[in-house]
């Protein structure tokens, strides 16, 4: 390949993504067929941002159904040119757009983005055999305090400020219609992937905090400890329980370390 054709390759890739050096480029590009060059470039631009929003339509659909065509297609447009993919494979082009959306003060659809980028990440998360919760009643109480979980890859934990889950569920079942966002409707969730694939559950805010610890690698007792200081004493074992116990029936624990905590 020679040097000129790679520069050209760079230039019109530089058009794909900014449409900038339109000017620069065209004197380059021959019409065909009586199609004059600067419609042949639009054709190819056109085509790529379709591809992109085409792929965020895929990983994301209930942001399309709550944003609707028009919005969706507006915010979309900016995301690719503020984001341009810059790797072969669009696995994930849609990483950071629950983050720019919250710096485009769209913070509603950013938690609708955020639950659906956790469904992404547990669809297609590494495979773990899950523990067995008959392992926890053989653990002698005086190596509980300094237990470390090790949490399957597709867990993650979600916090929405709207109706996002209800939303999502509408859009994954099919049904015809799809509920109006809700602001304001608080929601601590937990993402995994289950038996039949992608799952959330609704979780207290205590459990949460847990999930949150244990995730993080603290240890046990560590967890409870920091625990006792949002709730009374008298909780902090119920909800410690209550929060391990729901970990093992989702099938999410997948070790158990006794060594230092991290």
């Amino acid at each position: 390949m020679t040097k000129a054709i790679r520069h050209l390759q760079g230039e019109f890739q530089d058009f794909l993504f900014s449409g900038r050096n339109e000017r620069q480029l065209l004197p380059q590009i021959a019409a065909s067929n009586n199609i004059p060059a600067q419609l042949r470039l639009e054709v190819y631009r056109n085509a790529y941002y379709i591809r992109l929003q085409e792929a965020i339509a895929h990983d994301f659909p209930t942001l399309l159904a709550v944003a609707g065509d028009a919005h969706f297609g507006e915010l979309t447009s900016r995301f690719i040119k503020a984001n341009p993919s810059t790797h072969p494979s669009l696995r994930d082009f849609g990483r950071v757009l629950p983050q720019w959306l919250r710096e485009e003060d769209e913070s509603v659809l950013a938690d609708v983005a955020e639950l659906e980028w956790a469904v992404v990440e547990a669809f297609d998360a590494a495979d773990k055999e899950s523990l067995d919760a008959d392992i926890l009643a053989q653990i002698p109480p005086n190596d509980w305090e300094h237990l470390i979980f090790d949490f399957h890859p597709s867990v993650s934990l979600v916090t929405v400020s709207c109706n996002a889950r209800e939303c999502w569920s509408a859009v994954r079942n099919g049904e015809d219609k799809i509920p109006a966002l809700e602001p304001d409707t608080d929601e601590h969730l937990v993402v995994w992937r289950a038996a039949k694939g992608p799952s959330m559950q609704v979780i207290e805010a205590a459990i949460h905090r847990v999930f949150t610890f244990l995730i993080s690698g603290s240890s046990f007792g560590k967890c409870c400890l920091e625990l006792s200081q949002v709730t009374t004493e008298e909780q902090v074992p119920r909800i410690a329980a209550q929060t391990l116990a729901l970990a093992c029936s989702m099938g999410c624990i997948v070790g158990i370390n006794r060594g230092v905590q991290k």
